[in-house]
């Protein structure tokens, strides 16, 4: 129950031992905040509702246990109990929020709280504060944000944990409204460490033209239906990554995107459902051997099964059902035997 708490901690990246590829943004800002979605079970509620109740039975431990969720009107997570088979409450996260957004949330183990994480927003709802304190209510994590007056990031601040000092700083210019012209990282003692910059883009350039000028990018139109998009990139190291990417040519979507090391071996391969979001395999390899794989199935666009597996060792089934609102109402796990593990059922 612990790791299932602190599994929604946000990780906020802390500028200690700076390594020789500094970061370009402060990654925390890309954490954005929980929207709890995960828990206990992860799916998106199709349409809002009060309450949601999971019931969680491990068929090989006979163990079995149950959360209730509560929402808002606006289909906000307000509260999150998670209780034993003996109704005993075991967890809890309590969140609030303003004008659609958090404000705050705590999470609980046996009525002891664990940690808090408080968010801040400007007038065009965009992040300006996020700290993080512990049972002791001692500042662990704490980031800030600024904007200019077109409302573009104009600096990002990472402080020491515990501490008002200031770790990592990064602050940025534009040539126009949100066309950046440099990146600047600094430390904590004012002192530049990294800065970037960017040249004028042309708004009536198209992408397609533009990558006609870089050999390294560019776009290649397989026939009326798929255009392939080949990029060449760097890893950490300062080697060579080649991505391709296959989209849809009437509206972009994603079709299939695969990506190759400096010794042009494929390192991952994905085909999708015309949509990021709904992939249909996805593979990993390592020495030109199949690390992982996940495999989706899907029925009138709901996700219907979902295997995955691991150098073949170990394998993992979920098949998915829904409720006339599309919302899910039940999972069950199989092991590579095909037999059933778990069983999760959904209320409304």
């Amino acid at each position: 129950m612990k790791k299932l708490i602190l599994s929604i901690i946000l990780l906020l990246v802390s500028g200690a031992g700076i390594s020789q590829n500094l970061p370009q943004y402060n990654k925390a800002y890309f954490t954005g905040y929980s929207t709890f979605s995960h828990l206990p079970v992860r799916h998106q509620v199709k349409k809002v509702v009060p309450q949601i109740t999971y019931k969680i039975e491990n068929i090989q431990k006979g163990t079995s246990k149950y959360y209730v969720k509560l929402f808002d009107t606006n289909g906000n997570m307000t509260s999150l109990k998670g209780y034993d088979a003996k109704d005993r409450l075991i967890s809890e996260i309590k969140a609030e929020y303003a004008n659609g957004k958090m404000q705050h949330y705590s999470t609980y183990i046996r009525n002891r709280l664990e940690k808090s994480m408080t968010y801040a927003w400007n007038a065009d709802r965009k992040m300006t504060l996020m700290e993080e304190r512990n049972r002791k209510n001692k500042v662990v994590n704490k980031n800030t944000w600024t904007y200019n007056s077109d409302n573009c990031l104009e600096s990002s601040i990472d402080y020491k944990k515990g501490t008002e000092k200031i770790d990592l700083a990064w602050f940025y210019a534009y040539h126009s409204a949100c066309n950046k012209s440099k990146s600047v990282l600094k430390n904590g003692k004012g002192e530049v460490l990294k800065t970037w910059t960017y040249a004028q883009k042309d708004a009536s350039d198209s992408v397609k033209t533009k990558q006609k000028k870089n050999s390294t990018n560019k776009w290649e139109e397989v026939d009326q239906i798929y255009l392939i998009y080949v990029n060449q990139s760097f890893d950490e190291k300062g080697k060579v990554i080649k991505n391709i990417t296959k989209v849809n040519k009437s509206d972009s979507s994603m079709v299939e995107y695969k990506r190759f090391n400096f010794k042009e071996e494929l390192i991952f391969h994905a085909t999708y459902l015309n949509s990021r979001k709904r992939p249909l395999k996805v593979l990993t390899f390592k020495n030109n051997k199949i690390l992982n794989l996940n495999i989706y199935e899907y029925e009138n666009d709901l996700l219907i099964s979902h295997e995955t597996s691991y150098r073949n060792k170990y394998k993992r089934t979920t098949k998915y059902q829904y409720n006339a609102d599309d919302n899910l109402i039940s999972l069950k796990v199989f092991n590579k035997n095909e037999q059933l593990i778990s069983y999760t059922s959904i209320t409304y």
